[in-house]
C-alpha cells in the first residue's frame, strides 16, 4: 500500500509543464532568427538601410526576396527599393553587391538609371548583366528611337561583344517577332554596323587579325547584304592576302551600284595593277580621274603604268599635264625621265632625271633609274656612282642592290655582282631575280654547281620561272650534262612565253646529241617564231651541213646574212662552218667577201685570212697563197704574233722556226700560240699530203686544251675528217 501511495505522490504534471515550457524556449530560440529576419525584410520595405546588414547575412534568401519584392513594382519603386540597399552599403562594404545578390533586379535597376540619367555606365552594367530576355523591347527602343547616335551604338556594341552567338541569335529573333519590317531592316542595320566597326578595328589595329576580321565583315554582310562598305573591307582583306582576282570580284558590283565612288574604282586599279593588266588598270584610273581629277597620286601612277605598257608618248603627255604651269615636281620628273628610258631617249632621261634630283637630292628613284639609263649608255663608272647613291639613301631596298650587282655582272666584274646579290637576298629572300642573276654572276665565273643551286632556288619560290630552267640549263650543258640540260630547256619552252634562243639552244643541243632531225625541227620553229633572228638560220644551216645538204645550207646561210644586223659576223659563220668541213670551194666566196668589206688591219679579219690562205694550199695555190700573204704582211707590226703567223703564210718562216716563235711572248699566250701554230702547220702538211706528220700536229693542237681557240675547234673537225678517211679505207 505504501509503494502505491508513494508512486501516485510522483509529480507528473510538474514535469509535463515543465517540458512544455522547456520545448517553448527552444522553439522560440529556433524560430527567432526567423522572425528578425521577418521584421529585417519589413524594415528594408519600409526603407530602413540599418535592416540590410542582418538581411545580407543570407544573400541568396536576400537575392530571392529582393526579386520577388521588385518583380511587380515600377521603375520609381524600385529605384526606392535599390535606395535603401545602396545607403547601407556606404556605411558597411562588407555587404555583397546588389549584382552578386541578384543579376535581374541589378539589370533592372541599372537600365532604370540609364533611362533616367543617360549614364552609359549604368547601361553598360545593364546589359552586362542582362540574364533574360524581358528587357528586349527596351533594348530595341533604345537602338531604333532614341536620338543619341552614341547610346545607340553603344547599346549594339555590348550586345554584340557581351552576348554570345546563341544568345544574340535569340535576341535577333526576339526582334524579328516583335518588330516591323522597317523597324527590324534598321534594327539589323545597326547590329551590322558594329560587326563592320569591329571587323575594322580588327583589321586596322598593329596586331592585325585578317581572320577574325573577315569572319565580322561577314555576319554584317549576312545582317544587311548591301553593307557596300563592309563588302569593300571583305576586299579589302582580299588584297592583304594577294587574292586580287577575288578582291576585284567584288569590287566590280560596287563599282556598278556606285559608278562614282573613286575609292572603289582606284582600289580595282591598283589590284589591276598588281596583276600586271596594266591596259585595264589604265582605264580604271583614267575612269577614277574622270571623277576625281585632282588626285595627284593616280595621276602619276596613271603615267607609269603607260610607260611599263609600252605607251611612252602617252606616259610622257601624261606627265607634262603633271608638270603644267611650270611646276617643278620631282616625282613627276622622275616618271616623264622614266618613261623616256623606257622609250630608248636616253638624253631626253638624264636630263629630266637631273632636274629631279636637283628638286629632290635625296630621291633615291631618280638616282636608281639614271644609273640605268648610264649602264644603257655603257657609261659604267657614272651608272656606278648613281647607284651607289641609290643605296646609300636607301639601303634596305632588295632591288637598289640587285641593280647593282647587274651593273657590275654587266662589267665582268662577277665578285662583287655576287656581294650585291648577296645583300638583295638577304633583305628579301623571296626576290627570284636576284637568286637568278646572282646564278648568272656564278655561271659566267665558271661556278657551275653554285649556279645551278640557285637556279634551283629561284625555281623552288616560283616553279614557272622560265628563264632560271633555261639558265640552269645552260650551266649542265657547260658541265657535259647534256641529258639534264635537254630536259630543262624542254620545261623552259613548256612553261614560259616563247623567247628568242630557247629553241635555238635547245635545237644546238640536240645536234651535239646526235639528234639531227629533233635539231632541225627546233631550229625551224625558233625561225618560225623570230623570223629576224639569224642565228637561228646559221644553226639549221649547221644541222643541213651535218646532214649533207650543203645546198639547202648554204640558202640558210644567205638568209641569215640577210635578215642579220652583223653581216661580217654572219659570213664569218657560215665560212668557218663550210671550211671545217672541208668544203673549201663553198667557204672561200664567203670569207672573201669579209676581206672586201672589213678593215685589214682588224684581228678577226686578219685570222679569217689565214682561213684564205689554208684554202689557196688546199686548192692547189701556194704560190698565190704566198704572194698574197707576203703583201697582207707589211700591214701588220712586225713583231705582233698575227705577224708571225703571216710570214709562215708567205714562206719566211719554215716551221721550225715557226714553232719557236709560238714559244716566245706572254706567259699567258704561249698556250694559245702552241695550239694556233701546230694547227697551221698541219694545214699546210695535208696540203703537201702529209697525212700522217699532220694528224700528229693536230694531236697537239688538241692537247694545249685551249677550247675557246678557232683552231681547236677546226682541228677536232679535221682529226676527225681524216679517222673517218683511215676507218673507210680500212
Amino acid at each position: 500500500m505504501d509503494e502505491v501511495k508513494e508512486k501516485a505522490d510522483f509529480p507528473w504534471i510538474t514535469v509535463f509543464i515543465v517540458l512544455i515550457v522547456f520545448a517553448a524556449l527552444i522553439l522560440g530560440f529556433l524560430m527567432f532568427p526567423a522572425y528578425k529576419y521577418y521584421r529585417a525584410e519589413k524594415d528594408f520595405i519600409n526603407g530602413k538601410p540599418e535592416s540590410v546588414k542582418a538581411l545580407a547575412r543570407r544573400p541568396e534568401r536576400f537575392g530571392r526576396m529582393l526579386e520577388r519584392q521588385t518583380r511587380d513594382v515600377d521603375d520609381d519603386r524600385l529605384m526606392k527599393i535599390v535606395d535603401v540597399f545602396d545607403k547601407a552599403r556606404e556605411k558597411d562594404e562588407k555587404i555583397p553587391k546588389l549584382s552578386e545578390l541578384s543579376r535581374e533586379v541589378n539589370t533592372r535597376c541599372s537600365y532604370a538609371r540609364f533611362e533616367k540619367t543617360g549614364s552609359l555606365a549604368d547601361l553598360k552594367e545593364a546589359l552586362y548583366a542582362y540574364p533574360s530576355f524581358g528587357l528586349s523591347a527596351k533594348l530595341e527602343n533604345t537602338l531604333l528611337n532614341d536620338p543619341d547616335d552614341e547610346k545607340r551604338s553603344y547599346v549594339a556594341r555590348e550586345v554584340v561583344e557581351k552576348f554570345t552567338e546563341t544568345r544574340l541569335k535569340h535576341f535577333i529573333q526576339h526582334a524579328e517577332e516583335n518588330l516591323g519590317k522597317k523597324d527590324l531592316t534598321e534594327f539589323k542595320k545597326i547590329l551590322a554596323r558594329v560587326y563592320y566597326d569591329l571587323g575594322k578595328a580588327r583589321f586596322s589595329t598593329d596586331a592585325r587579325d585578317l581572320v577574325e576580321a573577315d569572319a565580322l565583315f561577314d555576319k554584317a554582310l549576312e545582317l544587311y547584304p548591301g553593307y557596300n562598305e563592309a563588302m569593300f573591307k571583305k576586299a579589302e582583306v582580299h588584297r592583304m592576302y594577294g587574292r586580287y582576282n577575288e578582291a576585284n570580284e567584288i569590287l566590280g558590283p560596287l563599282i556598278e551600284r556606285e559608278p562614282a565612288n573613286v575609292k572603289y574604282i582606284f582600289t580595282r586599279a591598283h589590284n589591276l595593277d598588281r596583276l600586271g593588266n596594266w591596259t585595264d588598270a589604265i582605264k580604271d584610273f583614267e575612269r577614277g580621274l574622270n571623277v576625281q581629277g585632282y588626285n595627284q597620286k593616280a595621276r602619276k601612277r596613271l603615267a607609269e603604268l603607260k610607260s611599263l605598257a609600252g605607251k611612252h608618248e602617252d606616259a610622257i603627255k601624261a606627265c607634262d599635264e603633271l608638270l603644267d604651269g611650270g611646276r617643278y615636281d620631282a616625282e613627276a620628273l622622275y616618271m616623264r625621265g622614266k618613261a623616256k628610258y623606257d622609250k630608248g631617249d636616253y638624253a631626253g632621261a638624264l636630263a629630266d632625271l637631273a632636274k629631279a634630283i636637283k628638286a629632290d637630292p635625296e630621291h633615291a628613284g631618280a638616282y636608281l633609274i639614271r644609273g640605268h639609263t648610264c649602264k644603257a649608255m655603257r657609261k659604267y663608272k657614272e651608272a656606278r656612282k648613281d647607284y651607289d647613291r641609290a643605296v646609300e639613301l636607301n639601303p634596305k631596298n632588295a632591288v637598289y642592290h640587285y641593280s647593282r650587282g647587274d651593273l657590275y655582272k654587266a662589267a665582268r666584274n662577277y665578285k662583287e655582282a655576287i656581294k650585291n646579290y648577296d645583300e638583295s637576298i638577304k633583305l628579301n629572300k623571296f626576290f627570284i631575280d636576284s637568286w637568278n642573276n646572282r646564278g648568272l654572276a656564278k655561271y659566267y665565273s665558271g661556278d657551275y654547281d653554285e649556279a645551278i643551286k640557285d637556279y634551283t632556288k629561284a625555281m623552288e619560290l616560283d616553279p614557272f620561272y622560265a628563264r632560271a630552267y633555261f639558265n640552269r640549263g645552260l650551266a649542265k650543258r657547260a658541265k657535259g650534262d647534256y641529258g639534264d640540260a635537254l630536259k630543262d630547256f624542254a620545261m623552259a619552252i613548256e612553261i614560259g612565253p616563247a623567247k628568242v634562243t630557247y629553241y635555238f639552244y635547245r635545237g644546238n643541243m640536240k645536234r651535239k646529241t646526235g639528234d639531227l632531225e629533233g635539231a632541225l625541227a627546233d631550229a625551224s620553229k625558233e625561225i618560225e617564231l623570230f623570223p629576224k633572228n639569224q642565228a637561228s638560220y646559221m644553226l639549221r644551216g649547221a644541222i643541213k651541213l651535218d646532214m649533207k645538204k650543203t645546198g639547202e645550207a648554204k640558202k640558210d646561210f644567205d638568209r641569215g646574212i640577210r635578215v642579220g644586223d652583223n653581216r661580217t659576223g654572219d659570213l664569218r659563220t657560215a665560212g668557218q662552218l663550210l671550211f671545217r668541213r672541208g668544203l673549201h670551194d663553198d667557204a672561200l666566196p664567203y670569207l672573201s667577201k669579209i676581206m672586201e668589206a672589213s678593215d685589214r688591219k682588224n684581228t678577226q679579219t686578219v685570222y679569217t685570212f689565214f682561213m684564205v690562205c689554208i684554202i689557196r694550199a688546199r686548192t692547189g695555190k701556194p704560190g698565190e697563197m704566198r704572194k698574197e700573204a707576203g703583201e697582207y704582211l707589211k700591214l701588220l707590226k712586225q713583231d705582233e704574233w698575227a705577224a708571225q703567223v703571216m710570214k709562215f703564210f708567205a714562206g719566211k718562216l719554215d716551221e721550225a722556226a715557226f714553232m719557236k716563235a709560238s714559244e716566245t711572248g706572254k706567259e699567258s699566250e704561249l698556250k694559245g700560240q702552241e695550239c694556233e701554230a701546230c694547227y697551221y702547220i698541219a694545214e699546210m702538211r695535208l696540203a703537201s699530203g702529209d697525212k700522217k706528220g699532220a694528224k700528229k700536229l693536230l694531236e697537239q693542237c688538241i692537247a694545249t686544251g685551249e677550247r675557246k681557240f678557232t683552231e681547236y675547234i677546226s682541228a677536232k673537225s679535221e682529226l676527225k675528217r681524216l679517222n673517218r678517211e683511215e676507218d673507210d679505207k680500212e
